[in-house]
């Protein structure tokens, strides 16, 4: 009998820590632009990794309470980039992509007066599609370059790590401003699926060349974020 007291004791004590945290807990939803570098390698593009600025804009959910410095966040993310796929002498031929990022982070917070600086790691999916060509580098003998591949979708595993410096805008109103730099890696698996390249010089000297999308890819991210915040205040 007195085990079963003790055990009632134990349960009710944990429902009311939890109804607490419950109570403390908040909701902050986020979103903003952002601009990365996408750098590609494999052996078919050589040295040739290209850093081109890429824009795109996301959305994120933070849940959050002020019991503990660990938070769980969710980030959906789309950006228009290239990236090369193959390199022809001193012309490399570039996929134009719409990647859509799904990830699911863990940070860590430390708390700096009204300000914040948080930190974490995370792991997702991205998503690629796209059928576009374009040519960077040497492209004065090229007169064309097309493909016969239908469009390219891939999914890939990505694995994050991110530092954001969080600060209040507002007295008066629930919003904060966060400045970051997240840097993303992903790894194409070779799938064995070949893409035709087809190039036309300016002398009308066609060649085909096979391309495999693979290899790895790292994305350093700098973004902006504008957070409003449900539940408890700051203050």
């Amino acid at each position: 009998m007195l085990v079963m007291n003790n055990l009632r004791r134990a349960l009710c004590c944990i429902l009311l820590c939890f109804i607490s945290l419950q109570i403390e807990a908040q909701f902050t939803l986020a979103a903003g632009p952002e601009l990365s570098f996408p750098l590609m390698y494999n052996d078919e593009v050589g040295s040739y990794h290209h850093a081109l600025g890429a824009f795109g804009i996301h959305a994120t959910v933070n849940y959050t309470s002020p019991n503990i410095s660990f938070f769980p966040s969710l980030l959906v993310s789309s950006a228009a980039e290239r990236l090369p796929v193959l390199k022809v002498g001193g012309t490399a031929v570039n996929i134009k992509f719409l990647q859509s990022n799904i990830i699911l982070y863990a940070n860590l917070k430390k708390d700096l007066d009204k300000r914040q600086l948080s930190y974490g790691f995370g792991i997702g999916a991205a998503y690629f599609n796209g059928n576009k060509l374009v040519l960077s580098g040497d492209r004065n003998n090229i007169s064309s370059v097309s493909s016969n591949s239908a469009n390219i979708k891939v999914w890939a595993p990505t694995f994050n790590v991110k530092c954001e410096y969080i600060m209040p805008m507002s007295d008066e109103r629930p919003l904060d401003i966060g400045f970051g730099f997240n840097l993303q890696y992903i790894h194409f698996f070779d799938n064995n699926i070949i893409y035709n390249v087809h190039i036309v010089d300016n002398q009308y000297n066609y060649a085909s060349y096979a391309a495999n999308f693979k290899g790895n890819v790292f994305l350093p991210c700098f973004y902006l974020n504008v957070y409003y915040r449900f539940g408890r205040s700051n203050d």
